[in-house]
């Protein structure tokens, strides 16, 4: 190992490619967690694959009775009770009915919705989900609705729909605990590491029309706002949708409109186009007709109906952000670039074992043992297109949703003997940053003086803007 420089892991790393057990385009960062999964993310993937094959012993018979319920505070026994488990260890859920009390093994899944009571049925309402054609995991959509208001004056209401997955996993799941110790989905170029089972995700949880016609669990954010981008009313509710329609980004981009609160936009769809095809790089070169098909082209059409509807809910968004703006806002959008990396048709190794990489030809005669993956770096159009700025205000407006709710409602906890403790806000994360050194920021040294050193921060986001 002397002959490399560096840290271990980079010097094992080179060393493992220098003699071919792994390939050049190796990515540690997501190649190593493959090979060393987690025996919590394992015991996820395997229970996923048991509950969806139809095994019984994953699902919860308890809450399969039609009255079973999360167990309430005011309902719940001293935590020193003989029979009460240690909710420290995430081991079990209770839960309540009829028959009494129940404990939900960590391996079971819930044997009923147990919001189903009380979720809004939102019938053939319309649900857009807004995402690339590709997308198979979808995770949100929206609805726009107007309902009869005070004076027969109508109403309009946006309702952004999120795939519910704790009408399925209890929060002491082993899938929950995965999901906790992971926290996100990481997206690398050559693939995706996903945060619950994609499995599971695809056939029960993701937000996109059954085959056999049932419903979708939702956890649903809505929101009316005026003219002038202002949140007047909100509502927090599950949800269950039917009339799921994916629309893709790119098809969304050929209808609404380029007047938008964003300086960084593109001002016209074939503008859009050129940025994309423009800076499109496929390696090695061959082209395929995906590569030749333009930005928005070949990906079906949107009724009148439908695009006028996008059209209006474009409006309020736009008037929500130059409200957030007015309000001192900042746009922090950043430019960037898309890669991705083809592994179907390159070598794979395929253990630690030996140089497998090298002998691949051997077990496919007539291909090159030095073949590379195809790699496509492409135009991000996130801060260009219409659609995603869309969608992100939209997720914006749900968020603030969020936050007034758990503000506005209060819950109370136990304390160590039992008693309820003082009414609180729902906690909830939130994130942030702290405010940034301006004189830093300019690129001078701290004790440099600055014309603007002593600007409120109003007027240093005035001055940005």
């Amino acid at each position: 190992m002397r002959c490399y420089d560096g840290s271990e892991s980079d010097v094992a790393q080179r060393f493992l490619v220098d003699i071919g057990v792994r390939p050049h385009w190796h990515n540690p960062a997501f190649g190593d967690s493959a090979i060393t999964e987690s025996p919590l993310r394992a015991a996820a993937e395997t229970c996923s694959r048991r509950f969806l094959r139809g095994d019984p012993a994953t699902v919860d018979k308890a809450t399969a009775a039609t009255d079973a319920k999360p167990i309430e505070a005011a309902d719940a026994p001293p935590p020193n009770a003989p029979w009460r488990p240690d909710l420290q260890k995430r081991e079990t859920l209770i839960t309540q009915s009829c028959s009494g009390v129940g404990i939900i093994d960590r391996t079971q899944f819930y044997g009923r919705d147990i919001c189903e009571d009380f979720r809004h049925d939102f019938g053939d309402l319309q649900v857009y989900t807004i995402d690339n054609a590709a997308t198979r995991d979808v995770d949100d959509g929206i609805s726009v609705e107007t309902v009869p208001g005070a004076g027969g004056r109508p109403q309009t209401w946006l309702h952004i729909h999120v795939a519910d997955p704790t009408a399925l996993i209890h929060p002491g799941h082993v899938v929950a605990d995965a999901a906790a110790e992971q926290m996100a989905t990481s997206y690398y170029a050559e693939a995706t590491k996903h945060m619950l089972p994609p499995e599971l995700v695809m056939q029960r949880i993701s937000l996109c029309r059954r085959m056999d016609g049932s419903p979708v669990n939702t956890m649903t954010f809505s929101a009316r706002l005026d003219d002038d981008g202002n949140i007047i009313e909100y509502k927090v509710r599950p949800g269950r949708v039917r009339n799921v329609l994916a629309t893709p980004y790119e098809l969304l981009d050929r209808y609404l409109s380029y007047e938008t609160a964003c300086s960084e936009a593109a001002h016209s769809f074939a503008e859009l186009q050129a940025a994309v095809r423009n800076s499109t790089l496929v390696h090695p070169f061959k082209l395929t007709s995906e590569d030749w098909r333009n930005y928005g082209e070949d990906c079906g059409t949107l009724s009148a109906t439908e695009a006028s509807r996008f059209q209006a809910i474009q409006r309020v968004t736009i008037r929500h952000k130059l409200r957030r703006l007015q309000d001192g806002a900042m746009n922090l959008g950043t430019k960037g670039d898309d890669m991705v990396i083809g592994l179907d048709g390159a070598m794979q190794p395929a253990s630690m074992g030996g140089p497998e990489f090298l002998l691949d030809q051997l077990r496919h005669p007539g291909r090159g043992s030095l073949e590379y993956p195809r790699i496509k770096r492409s135009f991000s159009v996130v801060q260009s297109s219409p659609a995603h700025m869309m969608v992100a205000e939209l997720m914006i407006i749900a968020g603030r949703v969020a936050v007034r709710y758990a503000r506005e409602h209060m819950h109370q906890d136990r304390d160590s003997a039992g008693a309820f403790t003082e009414p609180q806000s729902i906690p909830m994360l939130y994130r942030g940053q702290q405010l940034p050194d301006l004189p830093m920021l300019s690129g001078c040294s701290s004790d440099m003086p600055l014309a603007f050193a002593d600007m409120t921060i109003a007027e240093a986001q005035l001055a940005e803007n």
